[in-house]
């Protein structure tokens, strides 16, 4: 019964981090493509937008998958305690025990306000590196 247990927190980390990655990389790809405004003569985004588009993909991203770390999280730690191990057993019965127990805000969002410091940081720098980087191996010396 543990390893399905873990087999399945491992779905949910896995299903999580698609989530966060998917929305956070079309994010910062829509911002880019979208802001009229901030492309100089050569039709590129300064450095200062390049780090505001990606800390805010990075913010959404995470703002939109964080349950699913919660729930990787109880499902990993949670189930060893005799009776939790029938609570915990999948997804669905996790996100529904920490919803009803702890509410929405308390429960299943606990601790992302640290992720509010961190994340925005992280991501930013990552995918403003990310896109030169790209942009060097495509061979465009633009920048």
């Amino acid at each position: 019964k543990q390893w399905y247990q873990r087999r399945v927190a491992i779905t949910a980390g896995l299903l999580g981090v698609s989530i966060y990655g998917g929305i956070s990389f079309y994010t910062f790809g829509a911002l880019k493509e979208w802001d009229p405004l901030g492309k100089d003569s050569l039709g590129e985004l300064s450095i200062r937008r390049r780090l505001l588009y990606g800390a805010f993909a990075g913010l959404l991203g995470q703002s939109i998958s964080y349950p699913l770390d919660v729930t990787r999280r109880r499902m990993q730690t949670g189930g060893s305690k005799g009776d939790k191990l029938e609570r915990y057993s999948t997804m669905r019965k996790t996100m529904k025990h920490i919803a009803m127990n702890e509410g929405i805000r308390k429960g299943l969002y606990k601790g992302l306000s640290l992720n509010f410091i961190k994340g925005p940081i992280s991501s930013s720098i990552s995918y403003t590196v990310f896109d030169y980087v790209n942009h060097f191996f495509a061979g465009k010396e633009s920048y």
